[in-house]
């Protein structure tokens, strides 16, 4: 039989969180909705606490923990106001996710310290305006390379994250062939890439044409793990790029971790693998 059980760490975890949505999030949260305006003193608490670091190694500012403790802050914020845990969760798994798993070891310095720490934050430009995860069917933006850059054109929709003052960096998913899709990394702030930001933090970015170098992810396995025969998932690699064989990295990120509060952080005392 399964035990659903939390142990004693996580569940302290939990609990700060819990009364943090409670006491923090819940009175306010409202206010932000009729103004129409980011919740950046919410967001820098959470970074304070260690959220946006949780599960990546300390080595790049992170706190060394596991999946389950992203997937608890994210449900007790969501009890409470789901635009905030949502901030959580793409700033974490859909924004810096990417960038530990398949960039190359100078992206992963040059992003993730000030992404862990919650001082920036980074989405995923997946869905477009006439198309979300049915990617094969719906994608419409392009990339083709250009000398030393690729020029991406198409336009992007409702991607959390996107349009804040402290948002650095835009994965993007584009079609670089008739079937296949490679994912870019776009530095916020990029000429031609302009941001709208709507109430429900997500935002708009439009692209006629954006032209940015070739940062490109290293593939440890592909972006889209079950993609339909007509459509299969790449990323591009840059030349000299050593990657593990198949079958050499475990598919299995979640590790319960023991933990520790040190003043108002978690502190994991393992780290999850390197994928």
């Amino acid at each position: 039989m399964i035990d659903f059980t939390l142990s004693s760490e996580h569940e302290a975890l939990r609990e700060t969180v819990a009364a943090f949505a409670r006491d923090e999030v819940a009175p306010v949260i409202g206010d932000y909705y009729e103004r129409n305006a980011f919740p950046y003193h919410l967001i820098s608490a959470m970074a304070k606490m260690g959220l946006f670091g949780l599960p990546f190694p300390e080595e790049y500012g992170g706190m060394g923990g596991d999946l389950l403790a992203v997937c608890l802050a994210i449900e007790e914020l969501g009890r409470v106001d789901s635009s905030v845990a949502i901030t959580l969760e793409a700033g974490v798994c859909l924004g810096a996710t990417p960038v530990y798993r398949f960039g190359t070891e100078e992206q992963k310095r040059q992003w993730l310290p000030a992404l862990c720490a919650g001082e920036r934050l980074a989405a995923f430009g997946l869905t477009e305006p006439g198309g979300g995860t049915d990617v094969p069917g719906g994608m419409r933006t392009t990339a083709r390379q250009d000398g030393g850059e690729w020029v991406i054109s198409g336009s992007k929709a409702f991607i959390t994250n996107a349009g804040t003052d402290i948002t650095s960096l835009i994965t993007v998913a584009a079609k670089t062939g008739d079937k296949e899709i490679s994912a870019f990394l776009v530095p916020a702030g990029t000429r031609n890439a302009e941001i709208s930001l709507s109430p429900v933090f997500a935002a708009t970015v439009i692209s006629d044409v954006m032209s940015v170098p070739a940062l490109v992810m290293k593939a440890l396995e592909p972006l889209i793990t079950h993609s339909p025969p007509s459509c299969r998932a790449v990323v591009r690699i840059p030349p000299g790029t050593s990657v593990p064989p198949p079958g050499s990295v475990s598919p299995n990120a979640a590790r319960r971790s023991p933990a520790h509060r040190a003043g108002s952080h978690w502190r994991f005392c393992s780290s999850v693998p390197n994928r």
